[in-house]
Formats: C-alpha cells, sequence, structure tokens
C-alpha cells in the first residue's frame, strides 16, 4: 500500500464511555496520557498487528474518528484534496520536536488531517508511528 494508514483517533464527549467501550469490545490497553487531559493512547501488543491510536474528548463537541494516512509531502497532499474539491482549514503546522501537520475539509462532510511525526523508522513513540515521512488522516464527524 503507498500510503498506509498508521495512526487513529476516536473523540466524542464521552471519553470516560468511549475508552471503556473499546476496551470491552476490542480488549484494547487503553492509558491517559496525562491527568490534565481527556486524551488516551491506544497501545499496540508487542509483535502484535495494528496500528496506535487516540481516544479522547473532542473539542468540538461532536463524534469524530479520524484516520491517519502516511504521505510523502503534506503541502502536495493538502493540494491535491483542493483539486478534489476540499478547502485547507490548518495550514501546514510545525510543533517542533512533535509533529507537522495539516487539516483540510473535504467534501461530503468528513475532514483530513496530515502529520508528520518526529521518531525514525523501527521506532515507536506515543503516536505508534514508525516514520518520519509526513502523514495525512480523514475523519469523519
Amino acid at each position: 500500500m503507498p500510503n498506509p494508514v498508521v495512526y487513529f483517533e476516536a473523540l466524542g464527549n464521552d471519553y470516560a464511555g468511549l475508552q471503556q467501550y473499546y476496551r470491552d469490545l476490542f480488549g484494547w490497553k487503553i492509558t491517559q496520557l496525562s491527568p490534565e487531559m481527556e486524551h488516551s493512547a491506544v497501545r499496540v501488543d508487542e509483535g502484535g498487528e495494528g496500528i496506535g491510536g487516540g481516544i479522547g474528548r473532542s473539542m468540538t463537541g461532536s463524534p469524530q474518528l479520524t484516520f491517519y494516512v502516511q504521505v510523502d509531502d503534506i503541502q502536495a497532499s493538502l493540494d491535491r484534496a483542493g483539486e478534489l474539491g476540499g478547502e485547507t482549514a490548518t495550514p501546514v503546522t510545525v510543533i517542533p520536536g512533535m509533529v507537522t501537520f495539516a487539516i483540510s475539509r473535504i467534501p461530503r462532510g468528513t475532514s483530513w488531517d496530515s502529520y508528520r511525526p518526529r521518531y525514525r523508522r523501527g521506532s515507536r513513540g506515543r503516536s505508534g508511528c514508525a516514520d518520519e515521512r509526513s502523514n495525512v488522516g480523514a475523519s469523519s464527524a
């Protein structure tokens, strides 16, 4: 697959309920990132299959499921989304030492988020991503 899904986020109003639901449904290991944040990491088992992700409270109050897709060039992906009818909601943004991302709203009521993890191939950081290439995500509100 040329642009694999590398991370996901499930957001909603009932943070505790979302954690419990996915724990009960799939047996996921979910760890709260900090007491101040209503956001948790979903960890992949050592040597297991699948990708890491996050579960948290939605900032908009609306449920949202986002998947992040690895790409070589965030700006080129934003440009291509524009050609296909999307619009840039957040331009390419760098958070030093953490992530590079952008957000685009696309037709049919969905949006996507793109980012570049800081972790190198072969190591898995907080996001569960294992590459330094850019990443693009798609979300459904």
